[in-house]
């Protein structure tokens, strides 16, 4: 089974202060990390690969350089990672993402079984990059997944939503996005990520 997992870096926002005169916060001045959504689904392709053998690549479209999100990504397990980087993206939402992620599974990962995204980010918690992109793929999306399983010819995953639970089941290629109930991502140590980033 071949993985793609989108990823993003993010402001660290527990080290965010405020402009004295403006109040709007200083993104300039804090340290980024990778999104705590996309560590998870990481996490959730990381034990598929342990299960069934699979191949897992990181994707990012990034207005400035993610090498140092990729480095603690690739320790955690990934295989390999395809990275955009262009200024021009700075500011771009959820439907312009969509449509670069779009191309560069395209180009760089043309044949996959599954795209696994964060639900959402703590910068821009719209949820809509996963599905947006499914629709770009013309693939099924199971969207706030819990539980996954990866079938013979499929995924089956249970997905949590305001009233009820649901068992949901399709074939793949697909895209499921998750939340932070999925697992609690494996820690990595700073030597197994400085060696990723060699």
């Amino acid at each position: 089974m071949d993985i793609v997992v989108c990823v993003k870096k993010i402001p660290n926002v527990s080290q965010l202060t405020p402009h004295l005169e403006t109040g709007a916060p200083q993104l300039d001045l804090v340290p980024y990390q990778l999104s705590d959504f996309d560590e998870n689904a990481l996490e959730a392709a990381v034990r598929l690969k342990e299960e069934r053998g699979s191949k897992v690549t990181l994707l990012t479209a990034s207005p400035s350089d993610p090498k140092d999100v990729l480095s603690k990504a690739l320790a955690m397990g990934a295989d390999g990672a395809v990275a955009v980087v262009d200024e021009a993206m700075a500011g771009l939402d959820s439907f312009g993402l969509s449509i670069i992620l779009a191309e560069c599974i395209r180009q760089y990962v043309p044949r996959f079984d599954l795209v696994l995204c964060g639900e959402g980010s703590v910068d821009d918690y719209s949820c809509q990059v996963g599905p947006r992109l499914a629709e770009q793929l013309t693939i099924p999306c199971i969207t706030f997944v819990t539980e996954l399983v990866a079938l013979e010819a499929g995924i089956r995953a249970k997905r949590v939503l305001e009233s009820r639970a649901e068992q949901v089941s399709c074939q793949t290629p697909a895209l499921i996005t998750v939340g932070m109930e999925i697992n609690k991502p494996r820690h990595v140590s700073l030597l197994r990520i400085m060696a990723a980033s060699a």
